[in-house]
This record gives C-alpha cells, sequence and structure tokens, in this order.
C-alpha cells in the first residue's frame, strides 16, 4: 500500500496545542469522504475507515490503498496540531476531499512507480481522471454537499 499523506503546515507545538478529534468528528469525516467519492464517481473503491494517531507522521489524515483489489484504507488522525478559531467541520471537509483526490491520482502513482508502466498506460489514466472531473460537473452537484452516511453510494 502506498500513503498518501496531507501534511499540517503548524511548526511543532508544545502537547495542549493540540485538538483532540472526538467520535462526532471522525463520523463526519466518514460522511464526507462518502460524499466525495460518490460525487467523483469512484465507486470502484472499496472504503475502510480507521481512527488513530497519526501525530507521529504530521499527518492530519492518510489514504493507503490496494491498487489491485481496490481497496482503501481512510485514517483519520485522532490528534491535530491546534490553530485560533479552527473550523474543524470545514477542515474535516477539506480534509476528506484531499484524500479522495489522492483515489483518483491513485492509478497515476501505481503505474510511476512500476517500472514496466507504459505511455499508453498514463494516456488511460489521465482519461480516467479527466471522465470523473467530468462526471462531477455534468451531474451537477456542488462539492461537499451535505450528505449523510446512509445515503446510497
Amino acid at each position: 500500500m502506498d500513503p498518501a499523506v496531507i501534511h499540517s503546515n503548524e511548526q511543532a507545538q508544545e502537547p495542549d496545542d493540540y485538538y483532540t478529534l472526538e467520535k462526532e468528528d471522525f463520523t463526519n469525516f466518514q460522511e464526507y469522504c462518502i460524499l466525495f467519492r460518490k460525487q467523483f464517481g469512484l465507486f470502484n473503491w472499496n472504503l475502510v475507515f480507521d481512527h488513530r494517531d497519526l501525530s507521529s507522521e504530521d499527518a492530519l489524515a492518510q489514504v493507503d490503498w490496494d491498487f489491485c483489489g481496490h481497496s482503501a484504507r481512510v485514517t483519520l488522525s485522532t490528534v491535530w496540531s491546534h490553530w485560533d478559531n479552527m473550523d474543524v467541520k470545514a477542515e474535516l471537509k477539506r480534509v476528506a476531499l484531499h484524500e479522495m483526490i489522492h483515489l483518483i491520482l491513485a492509478r497515476y502513482q501505481e503505474y510511476a512507480t512500476r517500472r514496466w508502466g507504459s505511455p499508453s498506460d498514463m494516456d488511460e489514466a489521465l482519461e480516467e481522471v479527466i471522465r470523473l472531473i467530468e462526471n462531477v460537473y455534468d451531474t451537477g452537484y456542488q462539492l461537499g454537499s451535505q450528505c449523510k452516511a446512509s445515503d446510497p453510494i
């Protein structure tokens, strides 16, 4: 599995400057990921969610995937560096979007790391990304509109 990590732009801070994410935050993050997965048409990916401390990696979240099996583990850190007036829901939404974009580009990353990847593989992967982005605009979705985890995917 290849990790794709979103990092905090914050400097190293004291332990009391951290924000601990609760179960409700994790649930919201899952709902945002499911929403973006649906809006981008990433139906070929099986998502599994994890909630654990990634602070040693200075990560807010990360996605690891098995390209052949099209399964992805999306992990939300339980601890984030805290900054003043943080809008947790908005940040959860941004991080979920970021991780789902990593899935859009997973095929590129997979081919780029293979010695035997060909220009036609890259072209095919590029066309896949273009179609996914077109689907978002063609369906009239407003990225990030509210959803429930129970909404059909």
